[in-house]
């Protein structure tokens, strides 16, 4: 397979770990019956792999543990949902054109808007959901991420700021968010990150000078 071919949206790279069973997947765990077409000993037999990265519609690479908006086709508003896991069964046609078989993903819910940042707030909801391989191309070509991760790492922050794709973001914000004064924002925003940083190097709150090498306490939220 070309580089290029991996390059496109849909397409997703192979893990080095060995081939498992289906029932071995975090996939098969969740849905042990989703691939009952296929014979027991395709599904017994060490035949599904797992991936470690793939193409989404944007061109950013999507990997286990992130999170992406999935384009619903009845015209409902997109799910927002964390990427569980990526597999690709030996020998199928999806693995002939370095797609995946079926992605894992675990829904979230938008609730409220979190501090300093002024943006709303992702948390986990209990509905795991399996997209197969005729779904997953509406999917991947529809997707974007959209989440940075602050803080609880079962709270997320969903990231209106991402401008090239806030028009598939902000139909998901329930409540209308407050405008912020920039320079304030970036005010607040310094403080929380510096207050954060002196918790986690300096526990016994010994108070420490902290200026990064340019002399700015300003970095990027990533």
């Amino acid at each position: 397979m070309d580089s290029s071919s991996l390059s496109k949206p849909g397409s997703c790279v192979k893990d080095n770990l060995p081939r498992h069973p289906y029932h071995e997947t975090r996939t098969g765990q969740q849905f042990p019956t989703a691939l009952s077409s296929l014979s027991q000993e395709i599904l017994h037999d060490n035949n599904f792999h797992t991936c470690r990265s793939m193409i989404l519609m944007n061109g950013d690479r999507c990997i286990p543990g992130q999170w992406v908006l999935i384009h619903q086709q009845n015209g409902q508003q997109p799910l927002v949902a964390q990427v569980k896991e990526i597999i690709q069964r030996q020998g199928s046609t999806a693995e002939m054109t370095s797609s995946p078989d079926a992605i894992f993903l675990q829904s979230g819910k938008i609730q409220g808007s979190t501090r300093p940042y002024q943006m709303p707030l992702v948390q986990y909801d209990d509905t795991n959901i399996l997209l197969p391989i005729e779904v997953t191309h509406q999917g991947t070509s529809n997707t974007s991420p959209s989440i940075v991760h602050k803080g609880n790492p079962n709270d997320f922050m969903l990231n209106t700021a991402k401008m090239r794709d806030a028009k598939h973001i902000l139909p998901l914000v329930c409540e209308p968010l407050t405008p912020l004064n920039t320079d304030h924002a970036i005010m607040e925003g310094c403080v929380h990150e510096i207050d954060n940083k002196k918790s986690t190097q300096y526990p016994n709150n010994i108070p420490q000078p902290w200026v990064s090498s340019s002399g700015h306490s300003i970095r990027l939220i990533k």
